[in-house]
């Protein structure tokens, strides 16, 4: 197989994640409004999205080739600004009631966070890094696609969210541009993922605990 010609460029990568909104619009409310429903539904779409669009964009652009680093080079105030960032994400989760979610289910999305944080980062984070490194306006637009791509996840039925769709959206926007720079400074996802999976500690349980 001529793997060159399956290569994601920029455009193919746009491409793609406009596709997975649009398949999300009519995905997220079949699954969870018919079969299997409400948080099931929702977690499937996860799933799906997971096995369908962030692992073959991971391979197909190249990110996961180019690993996990921690390296910041110049770049050593990285470290500072997504640890800041997270932590005060986690402040905030507290004053939502992070500190009452039962321990298993904090485990549980611990579980969840683990494994969509890093999956996430490859897909757009690492993926743009790697077809689009010196290019900050294809980066700002996988930004916003990673942003819009939490539209139809909030059409879920039977599942509650507690924020609205326009904080999601805006608030992943802020935490994908910190997570972008990030890794366009360093070079590498290393940082973004640790940011990510700590938000997503704090995201994952409540998001559990509000509909279990």
């Amino acid at each position: 197989m001529d793997t060159g010609r399956l290569r994601l460029t920029s455009g193919r990568l746009i491409l793609a994640g406009a596709g997975l909104i649009a398949a999300a619009f009519v995905a997220v409310p079949v699954l969870t409004a018919i079969w299997p429903g409400g948080l099931a539904g929702y977690l499937t779409v996860l799933a799906l999205y997971w096995v369908l669009f962030c692992v073959p964009v991971g391979l197909l652009s190249g990110a996961f080739a180019r690993g996990m680093s921690l390296r910041v080079g110049r770049a050593v105030w990285v470290p500072v600004v997504v640890l800041v960032q997270a932590l005060s994400y986690v402040a905030y989760g507290l004053t939502k009631g992070l500190a009452d979610v039962p321990l298993e289910l904090l485990a549980l999305g611990a579980l969840l966070a683990f494994i969509n944080a890093p999956l996430e980062e490859f897909a757009w984070r690492g993926a743009y890094l790697s077809v689009a490194r010196r290019n900050p306006l294809i980066q700002a637009v996988g930004v916003w696609l990673f942003a819009l791509w939490h539209i139809p996840l909030m059409l879920a039925a039977g599942v509650t969210f507690g924020e609205s769709a326009v904080t999601v959206v805006f608030g992943t926007a802020v935490l994908g541009t910190v997570w972008a720079v990030a890794a366009f400074w360093t070079g590498a996802v290393g940082w973004p993922i640790v940011g990510h999976v700590i938000v997503n500690m704090v995201a994952m349980p409540g998001l559990l605990a509000a509909n279990m």
